[in-house]
C-alpha cells in the first residue's frame, strides 16, 4: 500500500506569536482525488463555540461519544459518514486526542505546494511526537484511512513528486 502512497512524517519548528519555538508533528500522504471531498476534523475545545457561530455545521458519524469530541465539516456528508463508520478508525483518532486531520488541496496555513489535481491527507498535532505507540497510531490511522479510501474509488494513485512542505 505504501509504494502507492507513502506516508510521511514531518516533524516542524515554526515560532509563536510571543517570538518562542512552536513545535508541530506532521503525518502527510499525497494522491490524486477523483472528486472534490474534501474534510477536517478537530477535537472540540473553545473554539467550536466561535466556530458554530459563524456557522459552521458539525457532521455526525453515528457515534456518540465521538460525535461528542470532534468537530468534523466535509463538502460530502455522505461520503464523511462511510468513511468515519469504521470503528478501529475511530479509536485510534479518540487515542490520539489532540489532532487535526483533513483532506486539502489548498493549505494556507502550512504552505504546501500542491501539484495542479493533487491533494494531501494531512494529519499535525502539537509537539514532537517522540513516544513508539502514538507513532505506531498515526501510521495505523493513515493506514486505514487509505485502505478505505482507496477501496471506495476516491483516493488513486498518483506520482505527486511536486508536493513540497
Amino acid at each position: 500500500m505504501e509504494d502507492k502512497w507513502p506516508i510521511t512524517f514531518v516533524p516542524h519548528k515554526d515560532y509563536n506569536t510571543n517570538g518562542g519555538p512552536a513545535y508541530t508533528t506532521m503525518v502527510i500522504t499525497p494522491f490524486k482525488p477523483a472528486d472534490d471531498f474534501r474534510f477536517t476534523l478537530v477535537r472540540k475545545n473553545i473554539v467550536d463555540s466561535i466556530i458554530r457561530f459563524f456557522g459552521t455545521r458539525d457532521i455526525e458519524v453515528g457515534d456518540a461519544d465521538f460525535d461528542h469530541d470532534y468537530i468534523i465539516n466535509s463538502n460530502d456528508e455522505q461520503k464523511l459518514q462511510a468513511l468515519f463508520s469504521d470503528a478501529m478508525l475511530r479509536s485510534i483518532i479518540s487515542s490520539l486526542n489532540d489532532i487535526t486531520l483533513r483532506i486539502t488541496d489548498n493549505d494556507e496555513q502550512w504552505n504546501f505546494e500542491i501539484p495542479k489535481g493533487g491533494a494531501l491527507l494531512f494529519c499535525f498535532m502539537d509537539g514532537f511526537v517522540k513516544d513508539i505507540e502514538k507513532l505506531r497510531s498515526l501510521h495505523a490511522m493513515f493506514q486505514l484511512l487509505i485502505q478505505q479510501l482507496s477501496a471506495s474509488g476516491f483516493m488513486l494513485p498518483a506520482d505527486l513528486q511536486g508536493v513540497k512542505f
